[in-house]
Parts: C-alpha cells; sequence; structure tokens
C-alpha cells in the first residue's frame, strides 16, 4: 500500500465499544459520516463515543479534550445515574502539549 493510500483511509472516529471507524477520509480528516459531528461539552469536531456504560452504553459524542465521569454515589436503577460529561483537566489532555521540566527527568 502506498503512502497516499495510508493517508486516504483511516478516519480517526471510534464509536462506543467499537474499533476506530477506518472509512475513506475527507478533507477534514474524517469520513463523511463523521465529519461536522460536534462535542456534546464543547462543540469542537468529536473524535469519540462515551464508553461509560450503565443498563446501556452512554454512546454521547466527545473530541479528545473531553471526558465522561461518574460522580461519587449510586449508579441508579437506569445505571447512568451521577454520570456525565466535562472538559479533561489541562493534563490530561492529548491537544494540550505540557513542556518538560527537570522534575520529568530521573
Amino acid at each position: 500500500m502506498s503512502d497516499k493510500a495510508a493517508l486516504e483511509f483511516g478516519c480517526p472516529y471510534v464509536p462506543a465499544y467499537s474499533n476506530r471507524c477506518n472509512r475513506l477520509k475527507g478533507e477534514s480528516g474524517f469520513c463523511s459520516q463523521h465529519t461536522g459531528i460536534k462535542c456534546c461539552v464543547c462543540g469542537k469536531q468529536a473524535t469519540n463515543e462515551c464508553n461509560e456504560t450503565g443498563q446501556f452504553v452512554c454512546g454521547a459524542r466527545l473530541c479528545d479534550d473531553c471526558e465522561g465521569y461518574r460522580e461519587k454515589g449510586p449508579s441508579g436503577a437506569w445505571g447512568l445515574l451521577n454520570h456525565d460529561h466535562r472538559e479533561k483537566p489541562p493534563e490530561k489532555r492529548r491537544s494540550v502539549i505540557v513542556p518538560m521540566t527537570k522534575d520529568h527527568i530521573s
């Protein structure tokens, strides 16, 4: 497979409890099915779906900078009580480059 063919396929969107999409990418870097899907928290291009499970899979659309989380407490009869979505703390974000300091070197 040529480098050009490798670049054309490989939509990076990851549906809940599934493998990466891998369909033909468009100019946006996502396939036609996943281009324009917005993150439910911040509105950026979504890259994945929330894998949190209760009785069902959450499936909320999220970008790389946002996450699903569960507050402490009971999960409720439907299993998703106390589950919500938020922006990740800066140190957990993929799009933020954290500069190395002497503390990082052992």
